[in-house]
């Protein structure tokens, strides 16, 4: 028996915007696939080409290169209404003066549905008590709070019973603590539901906690794709590994001074034959990556040839964030509350090397 077909298939998909010299790309040989039941994060800056990739992925955008499929199907020939795909935007675009139970229902009664008003409010009642929101049903969508709308906006989607879920930033709008419990929601609604999602963000917090499997996008590329722990903990590039952490991964520079890998202070910090498996040893430069929580800083009395001195402690709640002037640059630490530092201490530092990532000092590695 064959194994079932991706629920999206994405193979080379380019797209750029413009004519001639001054198209601007903003995918370029995009290759993705989403599973049935999968939920997959696209993460990446502003400017991504996230939003871009959802509307081609429903039609709303076409590729100039590349291919489309839906459960096996190319989808090339589709328009949008027949991918039977759901979008959510980031903007809740409801209809103020109808209530929630007739935005919920707006879509079912949409030219070609042909459901029986029982059937719309069937779904519509199984939606809001999915999403926790019939004691809202009746009320007008204006007297709605900014979280209340989103889920409106994505019980409007679920109603339809796509076959694909695709979201746009949908908790962008709303304040931290808000997100944060939807985002639990969110994940218990899709399993619930075992409907595939592509959901786009630039919030790493979304990424980790949301996914099964995270997508790394930059510049309309896609620079690496795994499940959030293997995107952290074996990031393929500095520009992955700035994507995830908070506070950021620290980079140092690293010059080959003859059995050893030193910063450009001179200090070494690792032997070549430590690097030798992870592709680098045959450079003559390379970047090192330090999570802030791989370090260890001590006071200065612990034997280390890595010193610094403390140039600010930031409270973070649970730990602390150490700001060390060391190797001509600021590193970052992060430490348990119960460690006392304060600006002008002079400290020892420690880099574990098991804990270290490592990388050619190349232009598109940097």
């Amino acid at each position: 028996m064959s194994a079932s077909p991706p629920a999206l298939r994405l193979d080379s998909i380019t797209k750029r915007f413009g004519r001639g010299e001054r198209a601007v790309p903003a995918l370029t040989d995009v290759t993705l696939e989403v599973a049935p039941g999968e939920r997959l994060v696209v993460l990446g800056a502003t400017g991504a080409g996230k939003t871009t990739l959802l509307r081609v992925i429903a039609g709303l955008e076409t590729p100039d290169r590349g291919r489309i499929e839906l459960d096996g199907r190319d989808a090339a020939a589709l328009a949008p209404a027949e991918r039977d795909v759901a979008l959510v935007f980031q903007n809740f675009s409801l209809y103020p003066h109808l209530t929630v139970r007739e935005n919920l229902a707006f879509p079912l009664r949409a030219p070609g549905r042909a459901l029986a008003a029982a059937e719309i409010a069937r779904r519509v009642d199984e939606a809001g008590e999915l999403l926790r929101i019939t004691r809202l049903l009746d009320r007008p969508a204006k007297n709605l709070s900014g979280g209340e709308m989103q889920r409106v906006a994505i019980g409007r989607a679920i109603v339809r019973r796509p076959r694909l879920f695709l979201l746009d930033e949908p908790l962008t709008n709303l304040d931290a603590k808000l997100r944060e419990s939807l985002r639990l929601e969110l994940v218990k609604l899709f399993r619930a539901l075992s409907v595939p999602v592509v959901y786009v963000t630039h919030d790493q917090a979304e990424a980790l906690s949301m996914a099964d499997r995270i997508v790394v996008l930059s510049e309309g590329r896609v620079l690496q794709s795994g499940t959030p722990r293997e995107i952290y903990l074996a990031p393929a590039s500095p520009a992955v590994a700035r994507q995830l952490g908070q506070p950021a991964i620290n980079l140092i520079e690293l010059e080959r001074r003859g059995a050893t890998w030193c910063a450009r202070d001179g200090t070494p910090l690792l032997p070549i034959d430590a690097a030798a498996a992870r592709g680098v040893a045959d450079a003559s430069a390379a970047l090192l990556g330090v999570r802030p929580e791989a370090g260890r800083i001590a006071a200065e009395a612990r034997a280390s040839p890595l010193r610094g001195r403390v140039e600010l402690v930031e409270e973070c709640g649970p730990h602390r964030v150490v700001a060390v002037h060391a190797l001509g640059q600021t590193l970052r630490f992060a430490v348990g509350n119960d460690r006392s530092f304060s600006p002008g201490d002079a400290v020892a530092i420690e880099l574990p090397p098991e804990r270290l990532l490592l990388w050619p000092a190349d232009s598109s590695a940097r």
